[in-house]
């Protein structure tokens, strides 16, 4: 089955097996883990989906608009990143997953992937509305993403580099 990849996802371009979006390329792997994120999102019904490095925050891929966070929630979401990365660092991995409100109509969840990143899924909140989605329904495919998005990254070192 023949599948039609863009170049125009964060981190693609760089250099790799097959060069641009060619076998085992780093382009390609990049343009994996954007796809990614955009499922999510659109399963998710969130507004926003961070994928970030565990080790240092550095934003790996994304889906979403931007603006969808101001100064404050902006400082929440670090720490939700934060407290995440400590209990990966930690070994204890205790804290999975997390979730907190960012003011009255907007929520984030997170989760670990495998022991390399955290993705993270913004999100309007409450009831059935048109255009809001629950932490629950949020979480469930969050945590199916996490898996794919780990096996994606264990198969490719050049993934996190």
């Amino acid at each position: 089955m023949a599948e039609s990849r863009s170049s125009s996802s964060p981190k693609s371009g760089g250099s790799g097996g097959g060069g641009p979006n060619g076998p085992g390329s780093v382009a390609t792997d990049w343009t994996e883990l954007h796809e990614v994120c955009q499922k999510l999102l659109r399963d998710s019904g969130g507004k926003k989906v961070l994928l970030c490095r565990a080790d240092d925050g550095e934003v790996l891929s994304h889906a979403g608009a931007p603006g969808f966070l101001d100064d404050n929630a902006s400082e929440a979401l670090a720490g939700l990143v934060a407290d995440l990365a400590f209990s990966l660092a930690a070994g204890s991995a205790a804290v999975e997953e997390a979730s907190l409100k960012l003011g009255e109509d907007r929520g984030a969840a997170g989760t670990l992937v495998g022991a390399h990143a955290i993705l993270v899924v913004l999100f309007t909140t409450g009831g059935d509305t048109v255009g809001l989605t629950s932490v629950e329904r949020v979480k469930t495919k969050m945590r199916r993403a996490s898996e794919l998005l780990g096996r994606l990254m264990d198969s490719t070192p050049a993934r996190l580099s």
